[in-house]
């Protein structure tokens, strides 16, 4: 039993990693498509931009926050 145990929290651990992992990428390609669209911008939509990200990323941070 207690090997089964410890086999199901690694592959837990193995899953959480995967998903981490995928959204991590996932992130760091949604990042490098928003920098190519900011080049594209004059600096007074920059900067709009700019703010509504931050402020979608402290809401989402809350979020996580509050689930745990």
């Amino acid at each position: 039993m207690f090997t089964n145990l410890s086999q199901q929290n690694f592959q837990n651990t193995n899953l959480a990693t995967d998903q981490q992992s995928y959204y991590l990428t996932k992130g760091v390609h949604a990042f490098h498509d928003l920098m190519d669209v900011m080049q594209n911008l004059d600096p007074y939509h920059q900067q709009l931009l700019t703010q509504m990200c931050a402020l979608e990323l402290l809401n989402q941070m809350e979020k996580n926050y509050v689930k745990r």
